[in-house]
C-alpha cells in the first residue's frame, strides 16, 4: 500500500511540468473564486457548496468576508478534522451506515433472497468480497466487446454509494446486483459493480482530490501511526477502513509542500447570514463536524434532517429542506431559530414487482 502510494505520488511529480502541485490548496481555489467574481463584475459572490464545497465556501467567507452574498453549505466538513481525522471518522460512519443497509436488505428478503437476518446478509457480503480477491468476476459486453471485472475493491467502491445516498434507485440497484450473483447471474452482477479492464479510466477526479487534501495540511508521515489507527478501527468497522487508507496513501509521500490549516471563521467581518444543511447520519461528513462549522460561522443557521443518511440533502427529495433553500436564495429568508429540524425521508421500499435478478 505504501509503495503504491509512493509510485502514484512520483508519477504526479513527474508529470507536473509547470509546478501546479504547489498551487492546489483550498486557499488557492479561494483566490480563484475571487478572481472569477471580479472577472464577472459581480459585487458579491452567491454560493452553494456541498461536501468539500462547504470547506471551500467557508474558507472564502473567512478570506473575503465582505464579498459574500448568499452562501448555503450542504453536508458540512468539520474544519478541525481536515483531512486525516475526517478519514478516520468516515471509516466508522461508513461501516455503521453499511450495517444499516445490510439490515434493510434483510428486511426485504422476499425480494433479494440474501438472508432474513442482517448477520446472514453480512456473512454473504464479506464472504463474496473475500472470494473476489482470488476469483474476480469478469464479463464482456456482447455488443461493444468491453470487458469489466469485479474484485473486492470494485465491489466496495460501488456499494459505497448506498452508504452515502439513501434512495430507492441506489439501494435497490446494489441489493439486486448482489442478489443476481447469488442467483448465478454474473453478467448482471458485473454490470452493476464492474470496472473496465482495458482502455484506461479518467483518474482526474482522484488526482485533483489528492492534490488538494495532501497539501491543504500536513498529514501524519509516520506509517506506524496510520497502521495503529486503521488496525484499531478495522477491528470493529471493517467495511472500508483499509480501502480509505489505500485511497489516501499518496499523502504519505506527496511531492508538494503542505500548507497551514485555514482558521475558518476567524475574521471580524464574517458574514452572519450563512445557511447550512446537514443530515445527522451523514457518513461522509459526520454531524459533529457540521456543529463545529456552525459554531465557527457565527450567526449562521442550520437546517438538520434528523435520522437521514444522505450526504448533501438539498434537492434530494425533502420538501421541507428545499423550502428553506428556495426561500433563502429567492427571497433572502432564513429560519429565525439558530437550528431547525426537519423529518427524515425514511427508508425506501424496493420497486414494485422487483425481482432478484433486476438491477434497477
Amino acid at each position: 500500500m505504501v509503495e503504491a502510494g509512493e509510485e502514484y505520488s512520483a508519477k504526479c511529480a513527474e508529470n507536473d511540468e509547470i509546478g501546479l502541485l504547489d498551487h492546489m490548496k483550498t486557499i488557492d481555489s479561494v483566490r480563484d473564486l475571487e478572481s472569477i467574481r471580479r472577472a464577472l463584475g459581480n459585487d458579491e459572490l452567491d454560493y452553494y457548496g456541498g461536501s468539500y464545497g462547504t470547506y471551500l465556501g467557508s474558507a472564502y467567507a473567512t478570506t473575503f468576508p465582505k464579498n459574500v452574498g448568499k452562501m448555503a453549505l450542504d453536508g458540512n466538513v468539520g474544519p478541525s478534522d481536515v483531512w486525516y481525522d475526517l478519514n478516520l471518522s468516515e471509516d466508522v460512519r461508513y461501516d455503521e451506515n453499511f450495517e444499516y443497509y445490510l439490515g434493510w436488505i434483510a428486511r426485504h428478503d422476499s425480494v433479494y433472497r440474501l438472508g432474513k437476518r442482517q448477520r446472514e446478509v453480512r456473512d454473504f457480503f464479506y464472504g463474496l468480497r473475500a472470494k473476489l480477491k482470488t476469483d474476480p468476476v469478469r464479463h464482456t459486453d456482447p455488443n461493444g466487446g468491453q470487458e469489466v471485472a469485479v474484485g473486492p475493491d470494485e465491489l466496495t467502491d460501488a456499494i459505497l454509494n448506498a452508504v452515502i445516498r439513501r434512495s430507492q434507485s441506489v439501494w435497490h440497484r446494489y441489493a439486486a446486483g448482489l442478489s443476481a450473483y447469488r442467483a448465478g447471474d454474473e453478467a448482471t452482477f458485473a454490470r452493476t459493480f464492474g470496472a473496465q479492464t482495458a482502455g484506461g479510466a479518467d483518474d482526474n477526479g482522484n488526482a485533483v482530490y489528492l492534490a488538494v487534501v495532501c497539501t491543504d495540511v500536513r498529514w501524519p508521515l509516520n506509517w506506524a501511526k496510520w497502521q495503529r489507527d486503521k488496525d484499531r478501527i478495522h477491528r470493529e468497522h471493517p467495511f472500508d477502513t483499509w480501502g480509505n487508507a489505500w485511497f489516501n496513501a499518496p499523502c504519505l509521500s506527496w511531492p508538494a509542500k503542505p500548507g497551514k490549516p485555514i482558521d475558518i471563521g476567524r475574521t471580524p467581518d464574517l458574514p452572519d447570514d450563512i445557511l447550512m444543511f446537514q443530515a445527522t447520519e451523514d457518513a461522509a461528513a459526520p454531524y459533529e463536524g457540521a456543529l463545529e462549522m456552525q459554531r465557527r460561522l457565527r450567526g449562521s443557521r442550520l437546517v438538520v434532517q434528523d435520522g437521514d443518511r444522505t450526504h448533501c440533502i438539498v434537492h434530494r427529495g425533502s420538501k421541507e429542506v428545499d423550502a428553506y433553500f428556495d426561500a433563502y436564495f429567492l427571497r433572502g429568508e432564513r429560519p429565525d431559530a439558530r437550528t431547525v429540524h426537519v423529518p427524515q425521508l425514511g427508508d425506501p421500499t424496493p420497486p414494485a414487482r422487483a425481482g432478484s435478478r433486476s438491477p434497477g
